[in-house]
């Protein structure tokens, strides 16, 4: 069962999870395959971020160990060379499996012992016998799909130069070497299904349900042959390094009349139409750095993308998803969201290449076009900063873009598209209810808003002026008692220690409960932030060491170094109190300053 639309890769590999637990038995094939694609799932979810929920590597390791053991089992008990029905990845399996082990000994801080004997027999599964047995020669192979099929047919001719490859467009074709009749055409049902009955293979693009060019799967499939495979590839759909990017609503049909004039051609910008309406201009939406509110919308609509992406894959014979999560920050990934790169469609092409013959010749076979399986591309369109700083892209984003053949700067792009669209308002008062819409005034929003404590610091480009600002900002707050308002100003007086913010900050400490650890917490942070003498800081840490139980590793250490620096004999002990809470003290403590 697909993860319904709109859930996050996190939602999917949860729902692998779930539903692995709770097919019985007699469906184990379907509970195998829902523990491996959870398994890679949560090994891309790692990649993306650092910061997890506790029970993630709780649901990943159970993922990885009944995905082991089970296809252990299903090896063991059965004739491994008939054991693996014909289906996506199923061949696979052993090699999987032990990707699985290989994780669980990285989640267990001891030996595994069973894996051994596991492993031993996987090991033992030659690569052969875990795939379905696949031609060695092939001769005619026919293409469904829309126009991003013709670089795989590009791809295909070079690594099979004698074979018949016959291209039926889903819809219609601009290129007349491809023009073929239209697929559903009853009338040409007949013609379709004697070309199918002499083929070696079909190749099928899955599009999106509701797609004016969508295929009838089952349909064509119905056609061959019983003993003729058919390969069912996604749509390429990914904007996860474009996330203004997509189609506008055009209610009175007037966009069409204006490709020519719009710099993105049928694509929008919703950043640059969502600016024009603000009055913004290009340098304002440049000059400033992603806050880190406005960084982590951007990192989930990536995270978005790619599960879009593995949902459209759930049912296909190959993906791609899993190779962008682990390549996007090294290399180009779309020249817009719907035409891939050369890198891609290479990764995408061996992808193929594998399910069409054995691994051993795929590896073999030298693609002779894979220079030009790209080549045309009128438009590549521009990485935005925001998006480089926050998914951390390599420096070959910065001078990604090209239009007509020449470079294209993501200024002049940004500049041209705010224009066209301030001399056209419509378009952005037709658009206002669209997702990209919405999802660029929220940017925008966070862009305006006042910084944080780790922006102040980290993105500005005078952090002291910035840090007063925020503490001025935020003192209002902090007079109400408002503790998560209270924390930044005493942060802001710990980083600039400026006096006059540092006399207010006590008054309110002062006044706050002393059965907790916060105020004695901030007094200890005004007092080496006020420069107080050794007495006086090592006496305010001397209060702090009955709350050990529940301070941080950065507070602890704070009290240490306070103590440390104090020689009486009250801190000293105090010292000795704080060292079970702390055990890297005692190497602090031999480490002077």
């Amino acid at each position: 069962m697909p993860p319904e639309t709109g859930t996050t890769l996190i939602d999917q590999a949860v729902a692998c999870h779930t539903r692995m637990l709770a097919l019985p038995e007699s469906e184990r094939f379907t509970a195998i395959e829902q523990a491996l694609k959870g398994a890679r799932l949560f090994a891309i979810i790692r990649q993306q971020s650092s910061l997890l929920p506790d029970w993630v590597p709780i649901l990943e390791e159970q993922c990885c160990r009944y995905g082991a053991i089970w296809v252990y089992e299903w090896f063991r008990d059965s004739d491994i060379s008939n054991s693996i029905p014909q289906h996506q990845d199923r061949g696979q399996w052993a090699s999987q499996a032990l990707g699985c082990m290989e994780r669980l000994e990285q989640l267990h801080d001891s030996p595994i012992n069973w894996l051994t004997h596991m492993r031993e027999l996987l090991q033992q599964v030659p690569p052969a016998a875990t795939v379905t047995a696949k031609a060695t020669e092939l001769h005619r192979l026919v293409l469904v799909g829309n126009s991003q099929f013709d670089p795989l047919r590009l791809g295909l001719r070079s690594a099979f130069p004698q074979a018949q490859i016959t291209y039926w467009p889903s819809g219609c074709s601009t290129t007349s070497e491809l023009a073929a009749p239209e697929l559903t055409a009853p009338e040409n049902r007949a013609s379709l299904q004697q070309l199918l009955a002499n083929v070696d293979a079909l190749i099928i693009q899955r599009l999106p349900s509701g797609s004016p060019d969508s295929i009838d799967i089952p349909g064509l499939i119905s056609l061959l042959p019983a003993s003729v495979r058919a390969i069912v590839v996604p749509q390429f759909h990914y904007w996860g390094h474009h996330p203004w990017i997509g189609y506008a609503q055009d209610p009175d049909g007037q966009l069409a009349t204006l490709e020519a004039e719009s710099p993105l051609g049928g694509y929008q910008d919703f950043l640059a139409m969502a600016a024009a309406r603000r009055g913004l201009e290009a340098d304002y939406l440049l000059q400033q750095p992603a806050p880190s509110s406005l960084a982590e919308a951007l990192r989930q609509a990536h995270a978005n993308s790619l599960a879009e992406l593995q949902q459209q894959e759930a049912n296909c014979d190959l993906g791609i998803a899993d190779w962008i999560a682990d390549q996007h920050r090294h290399t180009a990934i779309a020249h817009s969201i719907h035409q891939p790169t050369q890198a891609v469609i290479q990764q995408l092409l061996r992808r193929l290449l594998t399910q069409l013959i054995t691994s051993d010749q795929a590896a073999a076979i030298e693609l002779s076009a894979e220079g030009g399986l790209d080549q045309g591309i009128a438009l590549s369109i521009p990485i935005h900063p925001w998006v480089r700083q926050s998914l951390n892209l390599e420096s070959w984003a910065a001078s990604w873009g090209k239009k007509e053949g020449q470079a294209w700067s993501v200024e002049e792009q940004l500049a041209s598209s705010i224009e066209f669209y301030r001399r056209h308002p419509w378009i952005g008062e037709a658009n206002l209810e669209h997702g990209k819409y919405r999802f660029a005034e929220q940017c925008l929003d966070l862009l305006a808003a006042p910084l944080s404590l780790h922006d102040a610091i980290w993105l500005s480009d005078s952090p002291g002026h910035a840090l007063l600002q925020l503490a001025q900002a935020c003192w209002s707050q902090a007079k109400t008692g408002d503790h998560a308002a209270l924390d930044v100003f005493i942060n802001c007086c710990w980083h600039t220690q400026d006096a006059e913010l540092i006399a207010r900050a006590l008054h309110l400490v002062e006044a706050m409960p002393k059965d907790g650890p916060w105020r004695d917490l901030y007094k200890l942070m005004l007092a080496v932030a006020s420069r107080g003498s050794k007495e006086q800081c090592g006496q305010a840490a001397q209060a702090l060491v009955r709350h050990s139980a529940c301070l941080n590793v950065l507070n602890l250490r704070l009290i240490a170094s306070c103590l440390q620096q104090d020689n009486s004999a009250d801190s000293q002990r105090a010292l000795a109190q704080l060292l079970p809470f702390l055990p890297e003290v005692d190497q602090m403590l031999a480490t002077p300053d």
